[in-house]
């Protein structure tokens, strides 16, 4: 069970990374007058939000499990979901506003986050 869900929890983290590039892709590509996120920004954005909760969730699941609970790369990991949360929706609510910068940045602080995130739960350094 256990190793079922380290799977899913890579899994999840590789789908939410890939959906966030395609998000970023999809700011960077928007005009700068305000947007509707349309027929493909809409499902890829709340494809990014979901695959990296669901991560966030089995993360949190594997960290109740016990033997990383006094490690410090497991709460960089949940700090990181949040700060990816906040700028998820500031480049959403900036997309939809028309300030293409605004949601550009935010869009591409996810993607760091995600990234760093997830390096750091490959590489465990700490």
């Amino acid at each position: 069970m256990h190793d079922t869900l380290i799977d899913a929890h890579h899994g999840l983290a590789v789908t939410a990374v890939l959906f966030t590039a395609f998000w970023v892709l999809i700011v960077l590509g928007a005009p700068r007058r305000p947007v509707r996120l349309g027929r493909l920004g809409r499902p890829v954005f709340t494809g990014a939000m979901m695959s990296t909760g669901a991560a966030g969730i089995t993360g949190l699941l594997l960290l109740a499990s016990g033997k990383w609970l006094t490690m410090a790369f497991p709460w960089v990991g949940v700090a990181a979901v949040t700060g990816y949360g906040m700028a998820g929706a500031h480049s959403r609510r900036s997309l939809r506003s028309g300030q293409k910068a605004s949601a550009g940045f935010a869009a591409v602080v996810q993607l760091l986050l995600l990234a760093a995130a997830f390096a750091l739960m490959e590489a465990k350094p700490f």
